[in-house]
């Protein structure tokens, strides 16, 4: 299960009909409050997520899944639109485990970051039965900022 949290509602469902069309499940939230109690609940594989949201930033959604024990070791993929992030927050988000990408991001690279960072958890859970399935590449443009 792949969970997107976004508070910007044209980039969640564009992301998550993408990924849906490539054979993901896929979960949203709109804040990042609602994105801790789906992760929560959900146990997601990857978590997607930007950092400027209501309720909860995602650098602070992140910390805090890092204290839950089933979610510590989740890969969190964060994609903004914001490009001066500055090298103390990048450090910061390398440090939770996150990786960073820039909009617009194209549709076959979002399925490329997923599918690395679902097959990495995966290897990493080999016990688990999440259920990872391999998606075909796509090549639709998301032209989101």
């Amino acid at each position: 299960m792949i969970l997107i949290v976004d508070d910007d509602p044209v980039t969640t469902d564009h992301f998550a009909r993408m990924l849906r069309l490539e054979g993901y499940d896929v979960d949203v939230a709109y804040d990042g409050r609602a994105g801790l109690a789906r992760a929560l609940l959900i146990e997601p594989t990857v978590v997607i997520l930007d950092l400027n949201m209501p309720l909860l930033d995602g650098v602070s959604l992140l910390e805090t899944l890092r204290t839950q024990p089933r979610l510590r070791t989740v890969p969190a993929v964060v994609i903004t639109g914001k490009s001066d992030l500055g090298q103390p927050l990048l450090n910061r988000l390398d440090a939770l485990g996150a990786t960073v990408h820039y909009k617009p991001v194209w549709c076959d690279d979002l399925v490329d970051i997923v599918r690395e960072r679902a097959f990495q958890y995966e290897l990493s859970h080999a016990d688990d039965d999440a259920g990872y399935e391999e998606a075909p590449e796509s090549s639709i443009w998301l032209g989101l900022a």
